[in-house]
């Protein structure tokens, strides 16, 4: 069975799933371009359209339904995969830009719409939104707290201080997140010197027996004391 039959079959069995999973509507269907050129029955990817060659003509799935397009152990390249290439870097994931249609090149890599989801992310209360090549993508934080901006990715994340981009170029709050009853309360910064930590130790005691924290002081009594045994200690 050649590459382009075992695709047949995995898109039959994926037809039969989405189905049954969406009340008989049909998968989406490959669309024939013309000539191969290039492209074998292997196929190859462009973002998330499959590009491969059957009876010698090309033709392209969108993947963008069944995420994503990647190698499958039984060679070839096909949706509804990790995404991966080629573990024996045979066969490359990416198809060769001169063998890519225009049309399909152009709605490959046009942008998609997150519904004002940037790519750097926002938080809706305890959670972390962001936009993935036009899908919104949610994370729960309330397990890994706080979703705030991290400055080293230059994005918002899980397991921050839950502040909000310094600059003011990204906000915190999701377009149409209802905002909170009471304002977020965060931990404070490392070395802050608040009284969760670093706060200096007080003075303490009373008499000769002053101390700083738990290390005693010396007294004047305890030097008078040491001054009389030296003296005492002295020859005539």
């Amino acid at each position: 069975m050649n590459a382009g039959s075992r695709r047949a079959v995995a898109a039959s069995v994926a037809a039969l799933v989405a189905a049954i999973a969406s009340d008989g509507r049909a998968a989406p269907k490959a669309r024939e371009l013309g000539r191969c050129g290039p492209i074998t029955a292997v196929g190859c990817c462009v973002e998330d359209t499959l590009l491969y060659c059957e009876k010698r003509r090309l033709k392209a799935l969108d993947c963008s339904e069944r995420r994503s397009c990647g190698w499958r152990p039984q060679g070839m390249y096909d949706c509804g995969t990790s995404g991966a290439g080629d573990p024996a870097r045979k066969h490359p994931r990416f198809c060769p830009r001169g063998a890519v249609p225009a049309q399909v090149l152009a709605a490959a890599t046009k942008p998609r719409s997150c519904g004002g989801i940037p790519v750097e992310g926002c938080c809706d209360g305890d959670s972390l939104k962001y936009c993935d090549r036009g899908r919104v993508r949610v994370i729960d934080c309330s397990l890994n707290r706080f979703c705030g901006w991290r400055g080293v990715g230059q994005l918002y994340n899980c397991g921050t201080e839950g502040k909000a981009d310094p600059q003011g170029k990204h906000p915190r709050t999701c377009p149409g997140a209802k905002p909170p009853d009471k304002p977020p309360v965060f931990p404070p910064a490392p070395g802050s010197g608040k009284p969760d930590g670093g706060a200096r130790a007080q003075p303490r005691g009373k008499g000769c027996r002053c101390e700083l924290g738990s290390e005693p002081v010396p007294g004047p009594a305890l030097w008078l004391l040491l001054l009389g045994l030296s003296l005492a200690r002295r020859r005539p």
